[in-house]
């Protein structure tokens, strides 16, 4: 279908198609709907394909109008893209109320559509970064396994004695407020860990010393935002009573540990292994610090101008993200926001910045990866669905039919092209020996 487009550009990597399509591809896009509709309705006294093009007028003019102008619209804005050698980033939108369609009259209209940017790559080797050192000390290992019996302990209960800064709690506890106890917000059975002390800290100092059976109250107030509006900020008294003390036993580290929670035979074959999963891990986090580092630099040169559609998808992915965390802890959107003081255009706001340099560092490294060559190898492919099928439990077939129904496989190949572009980046970078740090401090960086 031959069209007409006029392409101007506009800021923020955006195109303005004005497209005009011919009467006679107008009048084709019809008399192929009413072959299409003929074949397809059943209408009593016509054959299937032998309904009168005058009857499919008068019964369905307005679905035929409706499809004509779908695949119209559609074909011509492929064609266009076609035609100009456009890249774009989503498809495009009508940019006012459409003209009326008319069988036999040319169709004109237009179009907005985001395109990929074209843009200077700015020098992307030899950029000077610092990579520290990180030393890994007996004690550091010790501390691992230390972490690692923690998973293993058991509990048990305390028949004597009262609660300690190291206890943990089994309570029964009512709210009160008003002098009325509020059902629907009292537990029982709850477990209180003192040595964490993040749920209801009011408890922890304030248990110290009871013993099973005696109770304590504790004077508290509602939040502010409490769901309940009515006793939003006011006072409450949480009436607790301790039910059992019970406390950790961790278990004795030695060779009868190590063999029940490895393929190790002694402390000391588990202590090495340890070290070497330590110093992995301190390799694979400076490479991280170092190609961060290096996007940081490029992000901060490169002059982009980038597609509001990208940047704006990316804020609602994060914005959906955050939803699913809030979820998660049984909480929603809107009680986030109204404890924060902010509006969802704030917050959206807020993440415009961090999603401006997320579509940045995309851009980039798909202009870098295209200027290399770098691509994703058949076999790095298949090698990354073969880890997936392990992880399902399935066959690669079975594997590689649900990943490329989701759309997956190219998301695939996109992280073998970004993490070969990174690690080319860092292999081409100017590095300089920095800092020689506890391996403590790469935990907390």
């Amino acid at each position: 279908m031959p069209i007409k487009a006029e392409i101007t550009r506009q800021p923020g990597s955006s195109l303005k198609l004005n497209i005009s399509i011919d009467a006679e591809d107008v009048t084709a896009a019809f008399k192929s709907a009413y072959s299409e509709f003929s074949r397809k309705i059943k209408m009593k006294g016509f054959r299937p394909g032998k309904v009168p093009v005058g009857v499919i007028k008068m019964k369905y003019s307005t679905a035929v109008s409706q499809e004509v102008l779908d695949k119209l619209l559609n074909n011509a804005f492929t064609q266009a893209i076609k035609d100009n050698d456009l890249h774009p980033v989503s498809r495009g939108e009508i940019d006012a109320e459409l003209p009326e369609l008319k069988e036999g009259e040319a169709f004109n209209f237009s179009m907005t559509a985001d395109v990929y940017p074209e843009f200077d790559l700015p020098q992307y080797t030899e950029l000077p970064v610092t990579r520290n050192s990180y030393e890994i000390k007996d004690k550091d290992i010790d501390a691992e396994i230390a972490h690692l019996a923690e998973r293993f302990a058991t509990i048990e209960d305390i028949e004597a004695g009262t609660v300690a800064s190291d206890s943990l709690v089994v309570l029964d506890y009512d709210v009160e407020f008003n002098g009325e106890i509020i059902e629907e917000l009292s537990r029982a059975g709850v477990c209180y860990d003192q040595a964490q002390g993040i749920w209801y800290p009011i408890f922890g100092k304030g248990l110290r010393g009871l013993a099973a059976g005696e109770s304590k109250d504790f004077k508290s107030s509602f939040p502010k935002e409490f769901g309940m509006k009515e006793k939003a900020g006011k006072d409450m008294v949480f009436k607790v009573k301790v039910v059992r003390i019970q406390k950790r036993v961790l278990p004795e580290i030695n060779d009868e540990f190590v063999r029940k929670i490895s393929t190790d035979t002694t402390l000391e074959e588990f202590k090495t292994n340890i070290r070497k999963n330590m110093e992995q891990h301190v390799r694979q986090q400076q490479s991280f610090k170092v190609q961060t580092d290096i996007m940081a630099q490029l992000v901060k040169v490169a002059e982009i101008d980038l597609p509001k559609s990208m940047v704006q998808s990316q804020i609602s992915r994060e914005v959906a993200t955050l939803k699913k965390k809030l979820l998660s802890s049984r909480s929603t959107l809107e009680q986030f926001l109204e404890e924060s003081g902010k509006t969802e255009e704030g917050l959206r706001e807020e993440f415009t910045e961090p999603a401006q340099n997320l579509v940045k560092t995309v851009l980039i490294l798909n202009a870098i990866s295209k200027n290399e060559n770098i691509k994703a190898e058949e076999g790095e492919i298949k090698e990354e669905v073969e880890r997936l099928a392990r992880i399902y439990n399935a066959t690669f077939e079975e594997t590689r039919i649900r990943l490329a129904r989701e759309g997956k496989i190219e998301s695939i190949a996109f992280d073998i092209r970004r993490k070969k572009t990174m690690e080319m980046l860092e292999s081409k970078a100017k590095i300089e020996q920095g800092k020689t740090l506890d391996y403590a401090e790469l935990q907390t960086t």
